[in-house]
């Protein structure tokens, strides 16, 4: 399958159109059909909007302990001019539903577990007044969030972020990384291919592992220090494999719109044992996907997911800021708090100097690191000018040697 669909991608590639346009008259004609359809499909992008819902299993194919070998579950995805919320349940008994929402500048991420805390209540165990969890992060990409919804994301929700890439690299739905990399910029390399049609979203899409992982000794903590170390895989993998394939099978069609209908996404790791070659990989988990429900009129205003009661909160709105604040954790009761509301907490006054702190001394780290550097580098330079001068004077003298010793030859005959 594997073969099959980068072969198809490489078909695709190869079947590129070329332009060619005779006489001034008509490029100006062309530019100016190209500002008219680029003002129409701009008109009707920021105008689209859509609500899906539908089915879902999760088949493990290398079973994990205590983990189901096929689990089932329902998703709804909402979006509209490159916002979105992202809904699912089903796939953990202990969660009643994962759901992730996108308002244009933070993701909300709420992990409810409120009828697992009611249970424990109601046998006479002592839990915590919250329901449930949340993480609070920068950008439109859901990273800190469950497999199931990024791979909902990708399918449904990540055509404006198609529409501003420009390489054929793509921050991973799954890696096989620290899933803090983000934090540096992680991308793979990947062969994709959009839809034309409203929304634009990926037909198909296969993420490539360069053979490297990425991963910090201390995985809670190291990612504020400094960038993550780069460990090769084993042979044959060291080189790069595939490491997961989205493949859209059906569409809902309306009105020039086209939406997925019918998808599988599957996630492959180097095998532990007896790894062929770098094609020879593992299935670990695969996905199947079916909407049943799509509607083009949609009534959510908010995109933040609400909150039924007290959540545990894990905010990283502040890691961009010129004093980083990486994390912060508190508690929110039934709704969200705002910048300004965060900043006054006693959890943000507290971690502000305890961060410049931290920062400081990984700057001092840095810059030791930079200074044992120069010095490395500077000692081996000393070590090779004076190998290379020695054997130039060896050199010199070697020759001098035999022009003196032919002279004295000739004087005597």
């Amino acid at each position: 399958m594997i073969a099959n669909l980068i072969s198809i991608q490489a078909a695709r590639r190869g079947d590129a159109r070329r332009w060619t346009y005779i006489g001034q008259g008509a490029i100006r004609i062309q530019i100016l059909i190209s500002v008219l359809c680029c003002v129409l499909f701009c008109t009707q992008s920021s105008a689209f909007e859509f609500s899906v819902s539908g089915e879902f299993k999760l088949h493990v194919a290398r079973e994990h302990s205590g983990q189901k070998s096929e689990i089932g579950g329902s998703y709804n995805v909402t979006w509209k001019d490159c916002e979105w919320i992202i809904r699912s349940q089903g796939f953990d008994e202990g969660i009643d539903f994962q759901e992730d929402g996108y308002d244009g500048r933070y993701i909300y991420s709420f992990s409810s577990f409120e009828t697992m805390v009611n249970k424990m209540r109601q046998q006479g165990k002592t839990v915590g007044v919250n329901i449930g969890e949340s993480i609070i992060t920068h950008g439109s990409i859901p990273y800190n969030t469950d497999e199931i919804n990024k791979i909902l994301w990708l399918m449904y929700a990540s055509s404006c972020d198609f529409s501003k890439t420009t390489t054929n690299r793509f921050p991973p739905v799954v890696s096989l990384s620290s899933r803090k990399a983000y934090l540096y910029n992680y991308e793979q390399r990947a062969d994709w291919r959009v839809s034309d049609q409203l929304p634009h979203l990926p037909l198909f899409m296969i993420f490539y592992s360069n053979g490297r992982f990425l991963h910090w000794n201390d995985e809670d903590a190291g990612y504020m220090a400094g960038p993550p170390t780069e460990s090769k895989w084993n042979a044959p993998y060291d080189n790069g494999f595939t490491n997961s394939i989205l493949n859209v099978e059906r569409f809902y069609h309306e009105n020039g719109y086209q939406i997925p209908k019918m998808a599988s996404f599957q996630v492959y790791a180097p095998r532990t044992i007896g790894g062929l070659n770098s094609n020879d990989v593992e299935l670990l988990r695969s996905y199947s996907f079916h909407a049943t429900n799509i509607m083009f009129d949609v009534a959510i205003v908010d995109f933040k997911p609400k909150i039924p009661g007290v959540a545990l909160v894990t905010d990283r709105r502040f890691e961009r800021d010129e004093i980083p604040i990486y994390q912060i954790t508190y508690k929110c009761d039934a709704q969200w708090l705002t910048d300004e509301q965060v900043k006054q907490l006693p959890e943000f006054l507290k971690a502000k100097p305890a961060q410049l702190v931290r920062i400081n001394a990984s700057r001092a780290t840095s810059d030791l690191r930079k200074t044992s550097s120069f010095r490395r580098t500077f000692i081996i330079f000393t070590m090779v000018s004076f190998s290379v001068a020695s054997i130039v004077t060896l050199i010199i003298t070697t020759v001098k040697s035999r022009q003196k010793k032919n002279k004295t030859l000739k004087g005597q005959q």
